[in-house]
């Protein structure tokens, strides 16, 4: 866009195209269309949807100059920026930085949201910091310019669970639910369910199961929610009840669901009930994913059968497209596997199937065939494309 077509539109409106470039064309893109805007144009609307395009990719340090450059500039004087950086030091895991930023809203006067408050008790419960989750909570609340939602309490008893206070979690999660209106139950619920999951309360959970499911409709996600958090409490009895409800037609097709009910019988290493949902998704839904045949070689190989798990990585691959990345303990296992076995033939096949694929190159890597760690190598190859680019090398 010239400078002159800037001009024309609002700030808003250059901010919307900001963000709309970055997701089209990356950031390097909407870092050119940032330079083109005429300096008197730049104002929050711009900034703040460039601070946003960094936070969105976890670029840290860009965000952090671009959030310097609006304080700088005046900016600063809402918490939506704030709230901007406090959300990604805490998906970074800067926790400290948290804290710092915090104080530096405090001492410029600005007022904290509830996305504040919440983020900030989000990154308490994640380093468990029980005193300092506490403290916090009781000043929010005292505080009568900030209205406290359902996700407060709910982030609250995570910082419980996460600490082992069990009957102090159960205490903030009825208060969550107390809180919870008709326009968020939906969503809401699914997170409490894996809330109580997580506190091992089957009761709490399947009550709130029932109640989710006299909301309008039936959703994937919340199948996905109350299986997640039963299989966190080991109960593979409940969550085949489930599944049949989900298989009985009240949902859309998820392959998430069943993978979910795979992987947990591969954890108990019931590889025959595993196979058996593996053949459904084959034959009645006509599904066959990478990470379906992943899951079982996976679970094969947690059992000590290497040779079935080979054969259902081999199978993984087949059925792959380009640009996938294998599970690489799985990769590891069933090469290192063959390797010890002096299979070279078994080797051979997957090479040329892996190269069939479009994933690695056959040529360069039966090359290296002969020197050690070749499970390394297939890693590297897949990883970074190495093989791919060198010399084809014949022997």
């Amino acid at each position: 866009m010239s400078e002159h077509r800037v001009h024309e539109i609002s700030e808003g409106d250059v901010a919307i195209r900001l963000d709309l470039i970055a997701k089209v064309g990356g950031l390097g893109e909407a870092e050119k269309f940032f330079e083109t805007i005429p300096l008197e144009r730049r104002n929050y609307h711009p900034y703040g949807a460039l601070l946003n395009c960094y936070a969105s990719k976890k670029v840290l340090h860009k965000a952090e100059q671009v959030f310097q450059e609006m304080k700088e500039l005046g900016f600063l004087k809402g918490c939506l920026p704030y709230n901007v950086m406090l959300n990604l030091y805490v998906r970074t895991g800067k926790y400290t930085m948290v804290e710092k930023l915090l104080r530096e809203m405090e001492d410029a006067t600005v007022k904290p949201d509830i996305f504040t408050v919440n983020t900030r008790l989000h990154a308490y419960s994640v380093v468990s910091d029980v005193e300092g989750m506490e403290k916090f909570l009781m000043r929010c609340e005292a505080d009568p310019g900030l209205h406290l939602d359902w996700r407060t309490y709910a982030d609250t008893a995570n910082g419980y669970i996460k600490a082992g206070l069990t009957e102090k979690a159960l205490e903030m999660l009825r208060k969550s639910e107390q809180m919870v209106n008709a326009q968020k139950r939906k969503h809401a619920y699914e997170v409490l369910m894996s809330f109580y999951g997580a506190a091992g309360k089957k009761e709490e959970l399947c009550r709130l199961w029932s109640l989710y499911k006299e909301l309008d409709g039936f959703y994937n996600t919340g199948y996905i929610s109350v299986i997640s958090a039963l299989l966190k409490m080991d109960d593979i009895e409940e969550v085949e009840k489930i599944m049949e409800e989900w298989e009985a037609g009240h949902s859309l097709f998820d392959i998430r669901i069943p993978h979910l009910l795979i992987t947990g019988y591969c954890k108990k290493g019931m590889m025959e009930k595993a196979e058996e949902v593996v053949n459904i998704l084959v034959q009645k839904w006509r599904v066959e994913d990478t990470s379906t045949w992943e899951r079982l070689a996976l679970g094969y190989k947690m059992a000590g059968k290497m040779e079935k798990a080979v054969e259902k990585w081999k199978r993984a691959i087949e059925v792959s497209k380009p640009g996938w990345r294998p599970h690489q303990v799985v990769l590891m296992s069933c090469v290192d596997y063959l390797e010890g076995q002096r299979d070279m033939e078994g080797l051979r096949k997957i090479l040329r199937l892996l190269s069939e694929r479009g994933h690695i190159s056959y040529d360069q890597l039966l090359y290296d065939m002969n020197g050690a760690g070749l499970s390394w190598k297939i890693v590297d190859a897949m990883g970074k494309g190495r093989y791919v680019e060198e010399r084809e090398v014949r022997i």
